[in-house]
């Protein structure tokens, strides 16, 4: 059961507003079977960027929402054209422009259309919400890792990408601590991995770089449902994933080092829950 105190602490945001939010969000979270603990926590970790679990309604005067006027991108075209204020962005997850108010509207069973604000009704924020997540494939490069992915479905740009990803991290840790398991790539881990990796020199003889610390986080996906004891040849095989570019960092040998050294990492790495053999991941996604 998902309580509201820690999902406030784990995302900066209040109890109140939380508590409020949290029953709808994981009834239509539940109805979509977004209920992978990693999907979850990017779902929440969205609504926490978005809104901190607030349904809320985009203010501004005319003149702000003519920026919305005349987009054949939000719909807002023909007896649309000037409906940038009517059709601002309402909801967890702010619903924009006339084609998603009767897109989703006509997928809820609901006239949005002609009345946007039951957009501000979180019952139907928080569906809106989990269908958009799902429609855009959201909970499937949630479930391999890709958090840049899932932040551009949503924000268009990596806008937030370093508060979201710290939720998403924040939110795994309390899952998987709730259900006495601790996921692979929590904030301690890959703060382990990344002082290992310091242990280590490029081909000059100098201290590697850390920033491809996120290609290498991508590598190690957490699949729910499986569990895969991690081998030194397991970890170096995926390593070996990584973009040319990456590898061509590390001095001969030095890759098959930092496998031995990662799988050596307390049991919370070893006995992370992976599919490896199964996992795809998209190393080149940005």
């Amino acid at each position: 059961m998902l309580l509201p105190n820690p999902i406030a602490a784990s995302t900066s945001s209040q109890i109140n507003d939380v508590a409020k939010a949290l029953p709808c969000l994981v009834s239509a979270a539940a109805t979509l079977q977004l209920t992978n603990p990693t999907v979850m926590a990017a779902f929440l970790a969205t609504i926490a960027v978005e809104s901190h679990f607030r349904c809320v309604e985009e203010q501004g005067n005319e003149a702000y929402f003519s920026k919305y006027n005349n987009r054949p991108d939000l719909g807002n075209v023909g007896k649309f054209a000037n409906s940038g204020a009517l059709y601002r962005g309402r909801g967890f997850m702010q619903c924009t422009g006339a084609a998603n108010y009767q897109h989703y509207g006509q997928l809820m069973g609901l006239d949005l259309i002609a009345h946007p604000e039951l957009m501000l009704l979180p019952q139907n924020a928080a569906t809106f919400a989990a269908i958009y997540f799902k429609e855009h494939g959201c909970d499937v490069w949630a479930s391999r890792g890709q958090w840049r992915k899932v932040r551009k479905l949503v924000n268009g740009g990596l806008n937030g990408f370093e508060l979201f990803q710290n939720y998403i991290y924040n939110l795994i840790d309390l899952f998987y601590a709730t259900q006495g398991e601790k996921p692979m790539f929590g904030v301690n881990v890959m703060g382990m991995i990344k002082a290992e990796i310091l242990k280590y020199k490029d081909k000059s003889g100098h201290p590697l770089a850390v920033d491809f610390l996120d290609d290498i986080e991508k590598c190690l996906v957490v699949i729910d449902g499986f569990v895969s004891k991690l081998t030194p040849a397991d970890i170096e095989a995926i390593l070996a994933l990584l973009p040319a570019s990456v590898v061509a960092k590390f001095a001969p040998g030095e890759l098959s080092a930092l496998a031995a050294a990662i799988a050596k990492l307390p049991a919370e790495l070893k006995t992370a829950e992976a599919a490896i053999t199964e996992a795809e991941v998209d190393l080149q996604e940005k």
